[in-house]
């Protein structure tokens, strides 16, 4: 049985967990595409940004939000929402990103990032969200399998182009 919760106090290192399995072993989140970097970086890339995100939120940054996926007292995935104050302003309602969405590898194939998305999408409904937006790969179709089961629709593909410099 999934639970989904708030985040609390210990979940920062398990997150940076997941994040540092899942979007390597994916191969299509935007620093693991570049084959040019090295691999143990990447890695550490996502567990610290992951954890960063945690910490935002543990330490009462009220603009992100995180929930957490356990299956059977397991961590299994996290979703990081965020609220977009500038373009609040500027638009007259509540504009929010879902800024990241991960499931452990042991976990894929469990709906697990579905339920996340779908709590994620209540919860911003709830704090008064009218619109939502996030970015992924073009090649990540499981991703977006998700969130057009959702009611995401592609308004925009683009483009990252990298270049390593050496010595």
């Amino acid at each position: 049985m999934i639970v989904v919760r708030l985040i609390k106090d210990g979940d920062e290192e398990l997150m940076g967990n997941i994040a540092s399995r899942a979007f390597p072993a994916l191969g299509l989140a935007r620093l693991a595409i570049d084959m040019s970097l090295p691999v143990d970086a990447v890695r550490e890339a996502y567990r610290r940004e992951a954890e960063g995100y945690a910490r935002r939120v543990l330490n009462g940054e009220k603009s992100v939000v995180i929930l957490v996926a356990e299956e059977e007292g397991r961590v299994a995935g996290y979703v990081v929402l965020g609220v977009n104050s500038e373009w609040s302003d500027v638009f007259g309602f509540k504009w929010a990103s879902i800024v990241s969405l991960a499931v452990d590898p042991d976990f894929w194939g469990k709906g697990i990032g579905s339920r996340l998305v779908e709590e994620g999408l209540s919860l911003l409904k709830e704090k008064g969200v009218r619109h939502v937006e996030v970015f992924t790969d073009q090649n990540n179709m499981a991703a977006i399998r998700v969130y057009e089961k959702s009611g995401f629709r592609i308004v925009h593909s683009g483009m990252t182009l990298s270049q390593y410099l050496e010595d």
